[in-house]
């Protein structure tokens, strides 16, 4: 396809930038646009004149790297067993899995949160984890609040309790699996 003008293709790769670093609807706030969008070169060049076809064929092609087998190598850490476990090395916490299900639940919170989320993608992340660390603990106060509620109906409402305690026998079933494997 033959540009015409390379001024304007210039600009309209400048523009289609910065358009990611504007706000998404006119009640977003504004970022904070420095040199997050610099054209510093553009190369508009002829690679080909060739002719673009498909060339069809009986055997199946490979979709996916490794033939979808997946890792054959040992996973990683993930990253909140690690976090976990540099908490207990750090702080001497004595935290386990179950005490991971609090840590996620935080992010959950600021997963939920529609100023955060609009903050996240209006700004690059030095300015996100700023205005994280002015609301988190308002974040955390409020979770805290909403797990004592339900700590207190465990204990006043005996079809809480029933229903819960069913919901947890399910662990039955899991221990059951576990010793099979």
């Amino acid at each position: 396809m033959p540009w015409a003008d390379t001024d304007w293709e210039q600009l309209f790769l400048y523009g289609r930038l910065l358009l990611l670093e504007l706000p998404p609807d006119e009640n977003s706030p504004m970022p904070q646009i420095s040199k997050s969008v610099q054209l510093t070169h553009l190369r508009i060049a002829v690679t080909s004149d060739a002719a673009i076809e498909l060339s069809g064929s009986d055997e199946p092609g490979v979709a996916l790297p490794g033939e979808g087998k997946g890792s054959l190598t040992e996973p990683l850490m993930d990253k909140l067993s690690a976090l976990v476990s540099a908490m207990n090395d750090k702080y001497g916490a004595d935290l386990g899995e179950a005490d991971k299900v609090w840590v996620d639940q935080q992010w959950v919170v600021v997963k939920e949160d529609d100023e955060m989320r609009e903050v996240a993608l209006n700004n690059d992340r030095s300015q996100f984890e700023m205005v994280l660390e002015q609301k988190v603990k308002d974040l955390l106060i409020d979770r805290h609040d909403k797990n004592g509620v339900l700590f207190d109906l465990f204990f006043s409402n005996p079809d809480f309790q029933v229903s819960l305690i069913r919901y947890l026998a399910g662990t039955y079933d899991e221990f059951r699996q576990e010793s099979l494997a």
